[in-house]
């Protein structure tokens, strides 16, 4: 079923915050002292064979707006989820009165 979301994969995401290793050999990280801290926005993607997971770094500045965004996406997506239920339960009730109708019809011939 389509979900809100997936319009821009992206916002169904979380952002991390990581300590990080460089990849030089001198340096400190190298010992075991990480360089703190690195904000990562994890999301997947769709791909012909499933979803892939990426990662992406984001700005310091960035990292507040861009969690803002997200939640106000999640709380759109958890909107639209409650408003299919509340239509699933309204179809339920609907077809359960269509058979009452029809037992009650089927019966009186």
């Amino acid at each position: 079923m389509y979900s809100f979301r997936y319009s821009d994969p992206k916002l169904a995401g979380v952002i991390v915050k990581e300590a990080v290793r460089c990849g030089k050999r001198n340096c400190r990280c190298a010992r075991g002292d990480l360089h703190r801290w690195y904000y990562y926005w994890y999301y997947r993607v769709p791909t012909a064979q499933g979803w892939k997971l990426k990662k992406e770094y984001v700005p310091k500045e960035r990292v507040r707006a861009l969690r803002r965004k997200i939640r106000a996406a999640k709380a759109q997506e958890h909107l639209y989820k409650a408003q299919m239920e509340e239509m699933r339960a309204l179809l339920r009730a609907i077809e359960d009165q269509l058979r009452q109708l029809r037992r009650g019809s089927g019966s009186g011939r």
